[in-house]
């Protein structure tokens, strides 16, 4: 049976080399800790944020809309009634002005 010989000073820079190894990968694997921890608390702060509604996002939210149009009565201002019925449902929303929008802001917890 042969017994596989080492010399002392290679097996101490085996050695050596193998602990510096085992050094680089511990810095390594500590700085991807980091990273990750910074990731999940960035992930953390984005879902705070979309669950507080508290962006950037101040469209109102869609009315319902009925499906069946209101019953008219027919009679003499039958045709006047459907005409001020259109012009009601085309009238434009009027704008928020920048104090109202200033208050929305305030109310919601904003900064201006």
């Amino acid at each position: 049976m042969k017994w596989p010989l080492m010399f002392r000073y290679r097996h101490e820079v085996f050695k050596e080399a193998l602990i510096a190894n085992l050094e680089v990968r511990a810095e390594l694997i500590e700085h991807l800790k980091r990273l990750i921890a910074k990731k999940d608390q960035e992930i953390l702060t984005m879902k705070a944020i979309q669950e507080a509604k508290k962006c950037n996002d101040y469209t109102p939210e869609a009315e319902n809309k009925r499906k069946m149009a209101e019953p008219v009565f027919s009679g003499r201002s039958g045709w006047r009634t459907r005409a001020q019925m259109m012009s009601e449902a085309t009238i434009p929303v009027v704008g928020d002005s920048a104090k109202q929008l200033e208050a929305k802001v305030k109310k919601e917890g904003g900064t201006i």
